[in-house]
């Protein structure tokens, strides 16, 4: 017995370390699958001016920003720790774990947190129950902080340098040749730093840079001439050869001398190179005149050429013409050069321009003939190097003609040389007028039925004219806000054009860059400041472009306040009650009108309640509309309750007819109805009819006594209490009633019964129900008696009721079934009573159900939620448990003893 006292507490420790030790069981969250917009090819990747980048592209070296706007569909499950995953493009980097809070789009709220790895290719979204609650409109935007991303380079760049004389004859002139070379590396807005030796110069726009297909590529030159110092820089980004070439000239035209440049290369991607290259000029020695001798022979003569070109071949009304000196190693002193106009052409004043070989001004008077064909440009000092000279003449007339000049030239050192040139003009038809642009603007709202969303498009028609880096201003209304990122520019054809939106308060200007011939449309969104109160929103757009080209749109919509129906009168039903056959006052017609007052009836349902002297006639019941058409009627019936139910939604009026057959064929009583209206959609109402039937009046027999009317029957035994009359009596409140000591009371002999109190019993008609004798009361028949209600039962009449025992009431609670009594077989023994059953929801203090409430895990268990039984109810059962267990075994263990 020992053995199994130990077994039994083994077991019991067993079984209560089971219960509070056992892990609590785990749902796991899920991942949102159905999110869209936080997939890679969603991601916008903007740097810190604005500009879009691809997700494949190389980015340069800096920080940028990755965008979603993402959105949950409707009617999607969403529950606390649930999350959404989006992802990284390939091109950036996480430079260090990120963490920040996700709030609602309207702003109200906060819907989760979002987590990314250092270096992560994605980020985590845990949702809390924001979006569990608030099941439509869930969308929202994301932005992360990311830097580019660094490729590993094959090796690093390198750079060389040559240097050449543009003319080996007459080494004046040097080209310089720098050649960059990526080997694998992408080469981003380089920059070419050069320091010339101080016996050169710079030629102003010289430079040109190509890459390894011979494109050219943009550059800018800057730089001081005093330092001898030029920076060139290249935008974009490379990954093939680049070539950079420029010119500078010797300040000195002739003489032995070396000529040096040192070169630096940078980049965005950080890459650096540096080249160097230098160049020789041999001195000049003139041979002798005489062979043999030490003389000195001629030097060339001075040498002058003369060009011409349109200044616009487009529009053939201006010439530019150029002159250019070759001193040959003479001195020109004080130069002068006399150019001879045709009659066809007028100098344009002020277009005269004289430099030196490096490009240093010089200045030029201007004189003109009286004829102004004639025009002499003069210069004063002596001069060493070649001389250069512009200007500008334009043409009379459009016709076809030629247009020449002859220019002479002399100096104080006696120089002299000529030269000529002309240019030709062919007939061009005149081009027909072309219209001027035009532009159009139409607004239109994103969403019909959620009005704070505008979709505003601009529709720009070139009409045959060159759109040339066309630039938009949009003024808006102050009540809207322009959507980052929403701009969008296509052209006719289809293809995207960049676009870069700035928005500065109510002001939005669009920038496009390049050259369009085709018409293209503009489009953007603004949200409204408001949700729904009435507003006029109004843009005016102004475009301009460097071709000269104007226009200008302008649009709005309004939105009207959200209209606030007028409220309806609520729903009425009314009921009639008529005999079938007024001579046969056997079955009776009923007649329920509801009336819809134009509110909906949705699912309507009728539950009517008839008294306990008629039958509902099967089959009988039918409905229609106010035009008559039948309405697919359901009927129940549950003892003297119908119900009449309708499925659909109604707007119109309505009609229920039916028939109750009287449970006896004659005599005198009341049929009355009474019907209660609810449906679906909140509408209540109710109704009640009557009708009364007289009884026939028989000859009596002898001996016979008529019935008397309810409430005239005076109690038969002296000292009684009177009876009260119907609706005078307040009713007894359930539970107040004290019982009677068991076999005090003798029980009524039939016509003696003194009258219940009102509240208690339904009372029965006169000569309808025979008195029974204690113990051998008769069964009522099923439907024929009317269920209690507490607080509204008529007192019975006098000489119809069964004699109740004492100490048989039991108070009525409105939501307990009714109990039941089993009358005694004897007279003087107490009747037995079943107690009520309490319905399964009880109502609480506050009129609600105590439906227990689902469990509910605790916050801060994400992304997963705890379903474990509760730990203080397993600790009490298995400790009782184990109570139960010590004592059997120890009264076993003392039996045992014994």
């Amino acid at each position: 017995m020992m053995r199994k006292f130990w077994r039994y507490l083994l077991l019991a420790i067993t079984g209560l370390a089971l219960m509070v030790l056992s892990p609590p069981i785990l749902g796991q969250a899920k991942e949102i699958t159905s999110v869209v917009g936080l997939d890679v090819n969603s991601a916008v990747i903007k740097d810190a001016n604005g500009k879009v980048y691809s997700n494949d592209a190389q980015l340069p070296k800096g920080e940028y920003t990755v965008n979603y706007a993402w959105s949950i569909p409707n009617g999607t499950d969403v529950r606390s720790g649930d999350t959404m995953i989006f992802q990284l493009p390939q091109n950036i980097n996480i430079p260090e774990p990120d963490d920040f809070s996700l709030t609602s789009s309207s702003g109200s709220g906060t819907i989760g947190r979002a987590h990314i790895d250092q270096g992560a290719s994605y980020g985590v979204i845990t949702l809390n129950r924001y979006l569990q609650t608030n099941t439509k409109n869930r969308k929202g935007w994301i932005k992360v902080s990311v830097e580019s991303k660094a490729t590993e380079p094959d090796g690093p760049i390198s750079m060389s340098k040559t240097a050449s004389w543009v003319d080996p004859t007459k080494p004046n002139l040097i080209n310089w040749q720098l050649a960059v070379r990526p080997d694998g590396n992408t080469l981003t807005n380089p920059v070419i730093k050069d320091t010339f030796s101080g016996n050169q110069k710079y030629v102003a726009g010289s430079v040109k840079a190509t890459d390894a297909a011979g494109q050219n590529i943009p550059v800018t030159a800057s730089g001081s001439l005093l330092s001898n110092t030029m920076t060139f820089k290249l935008s974009g980004s490379y990954t093939t050869d680049i070539t950079l070439t420029y010119q500078t000239r010797p300040k000195l035209a002739t003489g032995a001398d070396t000529f040096n440049n040192n070169a630096t290369y940078t980049d965005d991607g950080g890459h650096q190179a540096s080249a160097n290259a230098s160049i020789d000029r041999e001195g000049e020695t003139t041979p002798p005149e005489n062979p043999g001798t030490d003389e000195p022979g001629q030097k060339e003569p001075i040498a002058m050429s003369k060009s011409v070109s349109w200044a616009d071949p487009e529009d053939q009304t201006k010439l530019n013409w150029s002159v250019e000196i070759n001193d040959n190693g003479n001195k020109l002193v004080n130069p002068q050069i006399v150019d001879h106009l045709s009659k066809n052409q007028t100098y344009v004043d002020g277009s005269a321009k004289l430099v030196n070989a490096y490009g240093d001004k010089v200045m030029v008077a201007v004189s003109q003939s009286s004829n102004g064909q004639s025009l002499v440009f003069s210069a004063t000092g002596t001069f060493t190097t070649n001389l250069h000279l512009t200007y500008q003449t334009t043409t009379t007339g459009k016709g076809a003609e030629t247009f020449s000049n002859d220019a002479t030239y002399k100096d104080d050192n006696g120089n002299n040389a000529n030269a000529t040139a002309e240019i030709d003009r062919t007939v061009v038809p005149e081009e027909p007028t072309k219209e001027p642009i035009t532009m159009a603007k139409s607004v239109a709202w994103a969403d019909p039925k959620d009005q704070t969303k505008l979709n505003w498009k601009l529709a720009i028609s070139a009409n045959g004219n060159k759109l040339v880096n066309p630039t938009i201003v949009d003024k808006m209304s102050a009540n809207q806000t322009f959507v980052d990122g929403s701009a969008r520019a296509v052209t006719a054809t289809g293809a995207t054009v960049p676009v870069i939106a700035t928005a500065n308060g109510t002001e939005i200007t669009f920038k496009l860059s390049g050259t369009y011939e085709d018409n293209f449309d503009l489009t953007y969104q603004t949200t409204t400041d408001e949700a729904d109160t009435a507003a006029t929103y109004a843009n005016v757009a102004v475009y301009e472009d460097e071709a000269n080209n104007n226009a200008s749109a302008d649009a709005s919509i309004d939105r009207d306040a959200t209209e606030v129906e007028p409220a309806k009168d609520p729903i009425s039903m009314t009921k009639e009650a008529a005999w079938s056959d007024p001579n046969d006052r056997t079955k009776i017609n009923w007649t329920l009108a509801i009336k819809a007052n134009d509110n909906q009836l949705i699912n309507p349902v009728i539950t009517d309640e008839l008294s306990d002297n008629q039958t509902y006639v099967s089959d009988s019941a039918q409905a229609v509309d106010e035009d008559g058409q039948r309405l697919p009627l359901n009927v129940s019936v549950a003892g003297n309750v119908i119900t009449f139910s309708l499925a659909g939604k109604f707007e119109t009026n309505m009609t229920i007819t039916y028939q109750t057959k009287t449970n006896k064929d004659t005599g005198a009583a009341t049929f009355d109805n009474a019907a209660l209206y609810t449906d679906d959609d909140g509408n209540n109402a109710s109704a009640d009819s009557s009708i009364d039937r007289p009884a026939v009046e028989e000859p009596e027999e002898p001996g016979t006594t008529e019935p008397e009317e309810p409430g005239t029957t005076e109690p038969e035994e002296p000292g009684t209490t009177e009876p009260e009359m119907p609706g005078t009596t307040e009713p007894e409140k359930p539970g107040t009633t004290e019982p009677e000591e068991p076999g005090t009371t003798e029980p009524e002999m039939p016509g003696t019964t003194e009258p219940e109190k009102p509240g208690t019993t339904e009372p029965e008609m006169p000569g309808t129900t025979e008195p029974g004798k204690p113990g051998t009361t008769e069964p009522e028949m099923p439907g024929t008696t009317e269920p209690e209600k507490p607080g509204t039962t008529e007192p019975e009449m006098p000489g119809t009721t069964e004699p109740q025992q004492p100490g048989t009431t039991i108070p009525v609670n409105p939501d307990m079934t009714a109990p039941s009594t089993t009358m005694p077989t004897t007279p003087n023994a107490p009747a037995t009573a079943t107690p009520s059953v309490p319905n399964t929801i009880m109502p609480n203090g506050n009129g609600a159900t105590n439906t227990p409430a689902p469990y509910s895990p605790a916050s801060g268990r994400l992304p997963q939620t705890s379903e474990h039984r509760n730990s203080a109810v397993d600790t009490i059962l298995g400790c009782l448990a184990l109570v139960l267990i010590l004592v059997l075994g120890y009264l076993g263990f003392r039996r045992q003893t014994r």
